[in-house]
């Protein structure tokens, strides 16, 4: 059975033309099939341009580039177009590398072999006598969508079909609407396993523009591009073991030929017995040539030139576009709907993809309150994107329930991070999920985000146990020592078995080591035990972890205990933040040091707490803004600011993130009248440093 009656069965719409039946009967393949996809477009939409009408307006539009060229002999035009690539790459299911389903490398080849082709590069197989086109292609980074692409849009067609015949069938009809991108954007690209292995390729030629009575939609847009079986997508020159191609068209020149008659060119011999391809340049020439360069002289005693990528030869032969044809494609390019826009296309530059990296680090979900088991997480945005950020959407809730959302705006430079303190939230005891998200960066105008959602857990007992101790007496402890801590308490009550100190608070970094002493009155010949706890995953329970043993007291009035002092080590984990401190005695004949618990009666003793702020080390840069404090904190009106360090400027934020105060003068004392009570925070910027300090207007 001849192709032909192959390509009538599968599509009744068209038959061969005789010079694809000659191709067929000496090669056994139809190497292109675009002038019957022409004849079939005309058929579908018949206010499309007539061939004379095209060639017309073409004619035109050559002599004027003509009589530029003429006008300016010396100009060298060197404006190159890059035309955007998607290439959609059709398989049933196959992985990568099984036929039809080609690799990467197999398509990238095959932009190669165009740019060489069209540009007529130095030593590659597109370096031949005819001349540099100035149109380049590159695979599409962004896609329609704006977000990121290599260019190969992998389809698996399982779902619509999986036999793909010629022109005027089922590859136009449902496979190229369903895959198609923009064609004012993209040069659409399909590789294809064909119903038939003897058809190589076809192309959909272009539009022409400002034709009277021509819709400048009738070229079928969802259908627009050139369509390439797979065996032939792509250079065998640059195999590296995966290409899926079969010789003697397997040097990429089916697409280059194919992209020819998309941007406007004929077939060299014109589709007829000595025709005309409108290009006075190319010999005219009988028929289309096979084989590896046939040396032939056919017409007008002029030699046929075999070479030309618009001709039938094997891609071998191929090298060369004439200055003509360039004319024409150029022309094409800047006057036919769809190819025009091309020029201006985005496909080409990168996706614009705005990387928050914005994240809930769980060490600042801080417990400021245990009795309500309130939280105050601090949400650091980074900013890993393409621009500065200047403000964004921070939406934020607990467990799922409703979202809160915080407009932030500030000046955040890329790779630059900032915390936000977000405002005090009550839970519920029990584990739950804290879920934010950074949106509308920039106002919306950068969308692409990479990394903007956390979701951290956290659990919480409503509650620090209570303190208890029973018959203070003297049995007491007189005093604490911990780091700035150093309380002493030496008068006896029997009312006071509990003491709560926790308005005495010291800053301990994390990592860092103190000392901690306690002293105790044993009220005479009674032994004692001591521990020390600190909730240092500010989960409000002291956990077996975070307790010290002090070892025992006994006979003595203000007597260390046997263990003091007693090396504390802060946790690297340990959540940023106030936290309690709990010091517990108990008497020695009901108890022992490894059994005492804090939550228990403490028999014949006493229980304190005091307050711990547990800060992260001091980066190099914030090392230099170490020595700075304010003062008076509470305040009512000015907020001291007092250090050895030239200060460039200072802000105050809300609990919410919103600046209120900026300054760059008279940084040594701020008025803080204005604002409303309550706690903020304090940004000091000196050099390449920043320190961030809270305080509480009152």
């Amino acid at each position: 059975m001849s192709f032909a009656q192959k390509n009538k069965n599968e599509n009744n719409q068209k038959n061969l033309s005789l010079e694809n039946k000659r191709s067929f009967e000496e090669t056994g393949f139809v190497k292109c099939l675009t002038t019957e996809n022409e004849a079939y477009l005309r058929q579908q939409y018949p206010e499309r341009a007539t061939d004379d009408q095209f060639e017309n307006w073409m004619v035109n539009k050559i002599e004027e580039v003509r009589q530029e060229r003429l006008a300016n002999p010396n100009s060298n035009r060197m404006v190159v177009i890059t035309i955007p690539v998607v290439v959609h790459v059709v398989h049933s299911g196959q992985a990568i590398g099984t036929a039809p389903n080609i690799t990467d490398a197999q398509v990238i080849s095959q932009i190669t072999a165009m740019n060489e082709d069209f540009r007529k590069l130095v030593g590659t197989p597109g370096d031949g006598t005819g001349v540099d086109v100035e149109l380049e292609f590159c695979l599409a980074q962004q896609d329609p969508n704006g977000n990121p692409t290599d260019g190969i849009n992998r389809f698996d067609s399982t779902a619509i079909g999986t036999t793909w015949s010629g022109p005027g069938g089922s590859t136009d009809t449902t496979l190229k609407p369903a895959t198609i991108w923009d064609p004012t954007i993209y040069m659409n690209m399909w590789s294809v396993q064909f119903t038939s292995a003897t058809l190589l390729g076809y192309a959909q030629f272009p539009d022409a523009s400002g034709l009277p009575g021509l819709d400048a939609s009738g070229g079928a847009a969802n259908s627009d591009g050139v369509v390439a079986a797979y065996s032939t997508f792509g250079d065998i020159g640059s195999n590296d073991g995966t290409f899926l191609l079969n010789a003697p068209y397997d040097r990429g020149r089916t697409m280059t030929h194919e992209v020819g008659h998309y941007l406007g060119l004929r077939h060299i011999w014109g589709d007829a017995n000595c025709g005309d391809d409108f290009c006075a340049d190319t010999p005219t020439q009988q028929t289309s040539s096979a084989g590896n360069c046939p040396a032939t002289t056919t017409c007008n005693g002029v030699a046929d030139l075999t070479t030309n990528y618009m001709d039938y030869s094997t891609d071998s032969c191929m090298n060369n576009f004439t200055q003509n044809q360039k004319d024409r494609m150029l022309i094409v390019m800047t006057n036919s709907p769809r190819r025009m826009e091309l020029a201006n296309s985005v496909g080409c530059t990168p996706a614009q993809i705005f990387n928050l990296d914005g994240k809930v680090d769980i060490n600042n979900l801080n417990f400021i309150d245990c009795t309500t088991s309130s939280i105050e997480p601090v949400i650091t945005i980074t900013n890993r994107g393409n621009n500065t950020l200047t403000s964004a959407s921070i939406i934020y809730n607990v467990d799922g329930g409703a979202n809160t959302t915080i407009n932030w705006a500030g000046s955040l430079a890329i790779n630059q991070t900032e915390n936000l303190n977000i405002p005090l939230i009550s839970v519920a005891s029990g584990t739950h999920t804290f879920n934010v998200e950074l949106a509308n960066p920039n106002g919306g105008t950068d969308q692409q985000l990479i990394n903007n959602t956390d979701t951290q857990s956290f659990t919480t007992t409503g509650s620090l146990c209570a303190a208890a101790a029973t018959n203070a007496d003297a049995d007491r402890i007189t005093r604490v020592i911990f780091n700035t801590i150093n309380n002493v308490t030496l008068a006896a009550s029997a009312d006071d078995p509990y003491q709560d100190f926790t308005a005495i608070s010291t800053d301990i970094e994390r990592n860092s080591s103190h000392d901690l002493t306690v002293h105790v009155n044993t009220n005479g010949d009674f032994p004692y035990v001591i521990s020390a706890w600190i909730d240092w995953n500010q989960n409000c329970t002291f956990d077996d972890n975070e307790k010290y043993n002090l070892g025992t007291a006994l006979n003595d009035v203000d007597v260390a205990t046997t263990d003091s002092p007693y090396t504390i080590m802060a946790p690297a984990d340990a959540v940023l933040g106030t936290t309690t401190m709990r010091i517990m005695m108990k008497n020695e004949q009901i108890a022992n040091v490894d059994s005492l618990t804090p939550c228990e009666t403490a028999f014949w003793g006493q229980v304190e707490d005091y307050s711990i702020n547990v800060l992260a080390p001091l980066s190099v840069d914030e090392f230099a803004l170490s020595g700075i404090s304010i003062f008076p904190n509470p305040t009512n009106t000015i907020l001291n600011i007092k250090g050895n360090v030239t200060l460039e400027s200072v802000e105050v934020y809300s609990i919410t993130g919103q600046r209120v105060i900026s300054t760059t003068t008279n940084l040594e004392t701020i008025n803080v009248s204005a604002i409303a009570n309550g706690v903020y925070f304090l940004k000091i910027k000196a050099a390449n440093a920043s320190r961030t300090l809270k305080f509480i207007k009152e």
